[in-house]
């Protein structure tokens, strides 16, 4: 079920839910069977959204930013979303990590050397980040102790 401003309230019992961004979105899948699957969609200006009460896990959600004329979407997803319950007649504040998490670790083998990075969201979620409609790519530099340039590249992901 799509749930944005302009939708009715659901019949029967339902909460506020209110997202920490000003566009975008979150999909919440219902933990008991007879609720729906709900997908919240806010767009700038919105404000709480009515959900039909029950308990929920945040599959993916994702944030929408223009800049200098650009769209860009931070979209995360994965199994380690919270679990939320949304009570009858109270409002909700969803609290989602909304930067991006990076790791990084190089290792040595003899001559040569591994290099591992980790990008995710809050909660160690997969993550994308998209600007006008494309992945952006993430360029990354190794230096050496001297500063000079040993490697460099652009990692895939999403």
């Amino acid at each position: 079920m799509r749930i944005d401003a302009s939708t009715k309230p659901p019949a029967g019992p339902s909460g506020q839910v209110t997202a920490p961004f000003e566009a975008g979105s979150v999909f919440l899948g219902a933990a008991a069977e007879g609720v729906d699957d709900v997908r919240l969609v806010w767009k700038k200006g919105d404000k709480a959204l009515a959900v039909p009460a029950g308990r929920y896990k945040v599959r993916n959600w994702s944030v929408e930013k223009d800049h200098q004329g650009e769209t860009w979407i931070l979209s995360v997803s994965g199994p380690m979303g919270a679990w939320i319950q949304v009570q009858a007649g109270e409002e909700l504040a969803l609290d989602l990590d909304t930067k991006v998490h990076v790791q990084g670790q190089l290792r040595r083998h003899g001559k040569s050397a591994r290099l591992q990075l980790s990008i995710t969201g809050g909660n160690g979620m997969g993550l994308s980040v998209i600007r006008e409609g494309k992945l952006v790519e993430i360029g990354y530099l190794i230096e050496g102790s001297d500063g000079r340039e040993v490697g460099k590249g652009v990692m895939t992901y999403g």
